[in-house]
């Protein structure tokens, strides 16, 4: 059932349905509504065609209704579009021509990609925090505390040091020449040592401190300048100690020398230089090697005592005694050991040991004092 109600505008009495006065219905025509909206319209005139035509207000404030029609708009875009004008490019002074639509949003700075990409790449010198070289930065990088590190890797080591308490006490080599301390190390590594995979990271694990502690000492003053912390574990009264350090450049040095990831039954001939072979061979025998003895509680027999390197790889032990007797002039004998049949021991006797423990211990820097003291009485 209708009802009857006033218009606002012309104040005329018309019929309406009830859910039409429930949605809001208060003119009686169309043509009420737009004249009661009239004092919201604005009269503009059209940039194209300039005829003057009635907009509303609040297009007007969102920046549109500047013509009178969708046609006169394309019109006069289509020609704004069609005409150039010249610019000078920020970048490198050259002039060039861009769209006049483009100069008005903002854009046309720039005769090319490439001289955008270089006015955005305006780079400043900084010092790395970590390896203190100098390395050059955009200047937006350098904003909420970023562009501190040259590298991703300087920020990692500079982070875990933070975290774990190292300590950066020397500059970190840029190279890593052949010593007698490298050549030591070498060899505890290729014995007692691990290359962790995907990881610049070498591991090495011993029961004795005194060898842990020479290794921190070379990383220290030969590598990488820091000072690692090495862990202790224990179990059912056994102790031995783990030392773990980064160093991309070492581990790429201990790859070129022939070490690899997971080598115990892979490892073979390395890289060794002859001036540095009996350096490598002491680390090897202080890592994997022990020294017999024989007939020490018996005065009747003459002391007897020998060398021996034990190893998963029968190449590893064949190219050791190969090359200790082109070196040395000794013979070792290769034979299976008793507790493993994939396990091979690499021995010398009493002549030829003793002929070792000299090129060995004769001024030598590191060694492991437990197994020196065995061999002092044969020197």
């Amino acid at each position: 059932m209708t009802h009857t109600i006033k218009c606002e505008y012309c104040k005329k009495e018309f019929r309406v349905w009830p859910s039409r006065v429930k949605n809001g219905r208060r003119f009686c025509s169309r043509q009420c509504y737009n004249l009661s909206n009239k004092p919201n319209k604005v009269t503009m005139t059209c940039k194209y065609c300039k005829k003057n035509y009635e907009v509303w207000r609040f297009q007007l404030e969102k920046g549109k209704g500047q013509f009178c029609s969708y046609q006169c708009a394309g019109k006069y875009y289509g020609e704004q579009k069609t005409t150039k004008i010249e610019r000078i490019c920020e970048q490198c002074g050259s002039t060039f021509k861009v769209w006049i639509s483009r100069v008005k949003n903002g854009q046309g700075h720039f005769c090319s990609k490439l001289c955008a990409a270089k006015s955005r790449k305006k780079q400043i010198k900084k010092k790395c925090e970590w390896c203190k070289n100098e390395f050059t930065v955009i200047p937006s990088n350098t904003k909420n505390g970023r562009g501190r590190f040259c590298s991703m890797s300087c920020k990692a080591f500079y982070l875990n040091c933070k975290k774990y308490g190292i300590k950066q006490l020397k500059p970190e080599k840029q190279t890593i020449n052949w010593n007698s301390n490298i050549g030591w190390l070498v060899g505890l590594i290729a014995t007692d040592g691990c290359l962790q995979s995907g990881k610049s990271r070498i591991i090495i694990t011993s029961k004795d401190y005194e060898m842990i502690d020479h290794v921190k000492n070379i990383v220290r003053d030969e590598i990488t300048g820091r000072e690692y912390k090495p862990t202790r574990f224990e179990r059912e009264g056994c102790v031995w100690w783990s030392y773990g350090f980064t160093s991309k450049l070492f581990y790429q040095f201990c790859i070129k020398v022939g070490l690899t990831p997971k080598k115990s039954l892979t490892l073979g001939e390395l890289n060794i230089p002859e001036k540095y072979f009996i350096d490598f061979l002491r680390g090897v025998i202080d890592g994997d090697g022990c020294i017999k003895q024989r007939n020490l509680k018996n005065a009747n027999l003459t002391p007897d005592f020998g060398f021996a390197i034990y190893s998963a790889s029968f190449t590893f032990l064949n190219w050791i005694n190969e090359y200790c007797t082109t070196l040395l002039n000794v013979k070792g004998t290769i034979c299976k050991h008793s507790s493993s049949k994939n396990f091979w021991e690499l021995r010398w006797r009493k002549k030829d040991s003793i002929k070792i423990a000299h090129a060995l211990y004769q001024d030598a820097a590191y060694y492991l004092s437990r197994k020196k003291v065995l061999v002092d009485p044969y020197l």
